[in-house]
């Protein structure tokens, strides 16, 4: 699958979450799967299923805690369930969580982005 980056320099990744097209931005500070904007959760209605709390750690060293929501997400043609958090950002976020299924190359010089499906 490939991606591209935003006109800040960030890696990104198109997915689909209810319809919604979405660059989601390539995060491996990020120890969840899905971090998403708040406001999404509200257009999204009742289809998101709570699954827990989870409790982490802002870059600032601040201590968190999110309601966990489990969401169907499509990406590279598949509909993949993804542990998703919905925050204060504007953009959607992919972390090690999800990445950790995936061979992740990104190449700054050549412009390019590209996300391969690990075999299991």
């Amino acid at each position: 699958m490939q991606g591209g980056f935003l006109a800040s320099g960030c890696p990104t990744i198109p997915i689909q979450l209810f319809g919604h097209d979405l660059d989601a931005i390539i995060d491996t500070g990020f120890e969840g799967g899905l971090h998403l904007p708040g406001p999404l959760l509200i257009k999204l209605g009742p289809s998101p299923v709570s699954i827990g709390r989870w409790q982490m750690k802002s870059p600032l060293g601040h201590s968190l805690e999110r309601e966990v929501y489990e969401v169907d997400i499509l990406i590279d043609g598949l509909i993949i369930t993804v542990d998703a958090i919905f925050g204060e950002t504007e953009e959607a976020l992919l972390g090690t969580r999800f990445l950790k299924d995936y061979r992740l190359t990104v190449d700054y010089p050549a412009g390019t982005v590209e996300m391969v499906r690990g075999t299991p």
